[in-house]
């Protein structure tokens, strides 16, 4: 009787893996077809590239944190979720300056019967120099229309994104970059042999360190799609953290005021609702990961609403021209 009980079983298995199979199977040749019908409805684009400016982006933002998130690891209680403003700069692509400031709307040891305490408020105002620039010929993606192809065998929608790389400009930048860091929070640190140690915290130092910029401009007049365009402003930074803080508890674990950040950004190109649809361009972003004392490990983070623009008297001599050249 167990004998046929586990020959059931093994059949049963054996059915399901079989089903498992096939449908992979199904995918697979589904998949398949669909690559197949877009290389088949592929088409020669013809184009030519109205605008060729990757310099000529706007020189100054102002972007409004919609929900800014920062915390470390080895202070939860002082994770928050921040308002704020935050932005840029530039001066003649020679010159720049990076402003911050943000505080805590709610604060997470703060939601839990600590409302004595301070909201996590930072405030970081620097400027960067521009030590190399070049502008180069690169392959800039541009798309051109998405487009439904169906369905896979699990019912999800497969969207289909038609584009083209065009060889045009793209600007790249090295910059050295410094400036002042003010940072106010909470800790709440466990006392395993009686009440918790909690308190308010600043820290006010230095940062420094090095920038990686990378924008792009273009715009090209197309045969079937009609004016198609790109735009973007990316910066990476590595910076090197100098935060004494003043009133730290002596048993808290990061006790090092030295620490490090990656940052990425995404900046506003263009102004308009019109020109950031017609040149495609990517929301207002900023990622930030670090050590830094008290927090130790932290990650920070934000989407923005972004009011930027083109000022003359930041723009340099000569970014307005534009290159031209047809391609078939």
């Amino acid at each position: 009787m167990r004998i046929s009980k586990n020959i059931s079983y093994i059949k049963l298995c054996s059915n399901k893996l079989q089903n498992i199979y096939i449908m992979n199977k199904i995918n697979l040749i589904a998949s398949v077809m669909l690559f197949l019908v877009i290389i088949s409805n592929a088409q020669e684009v013809k184009y030519k590239i109205s605008e060729d400016t990757p310099e000529k982006i706007n020189n100054f933002s102002c972007n409004i944190d919609l929900l800014h998130m920062d915390g470390g690891f080895n202070n939860l209680d002082g994770l928050s979720f921040n308002v704020g403003l935050w932005g840029h700069a530039m001066y003649k692509q020679k010159f720049g300056a990076d402003y911050s400031i943000r505080y805590g709307l709610i604060t997470f040891g703060n939601a839990f019967g600590n409302e004595d305490l301070a909201n996590n408020t930072i405030i970081q105002l620097g400027g960067n120099i521009l030590l190399n620039q070049k502008n180069i010929l690169a392959d800039n993606v541009i798309y051109l229309k998405s487009e439904s192809a169906g369905y896979n065998y699990r019912g999800n929608e497969i969207t289909r994104v038609t584009y083209i790389k065009v060889k045009s400009g793209r600007w790249k930048y090295q910059a050295a970059r410094a400036g002042l860091y003010f940072k106010r929070n909470m800790y709440v640190i466990e006392n395993p042999d009686g009440e918790d140690y909690k308190g308010n915290y600043y820290t006010l130092g230095l940062y420094g360190g090095i920038c990686l910029g990378n924008a792009a401009k273009v715009l090209i007049q197309t045969d079937n799609f009609g004016e198609k365009g790109r735009a973007f402003h990316n910066r990476f930074f590595f910076d090197l953290l100098l935060t004494p803080v003043h009133n730290v508890p002596e048993n808290a674990k990061a006790r090092v005021p030295v620490g490090a950040r990656f940052v990425w950004q995404n900046l506003p190109v263009v102004s308009g609702k019109k020109n950031r649809k017609k040149y495609k361009q990517g929301i207002t972003a900023e990622i930030e990961a670090g050590y830094r004392m008290l927090d130790g490990l932290y990650v920070a983070g934000t989407l923005s609403f972004s009011i930027s623009k083109t000022l003359k008297f930041l723009s340099a001599d000569g970014t307005d021209e534009s290159k031209q050249r047809t391609t078939e």
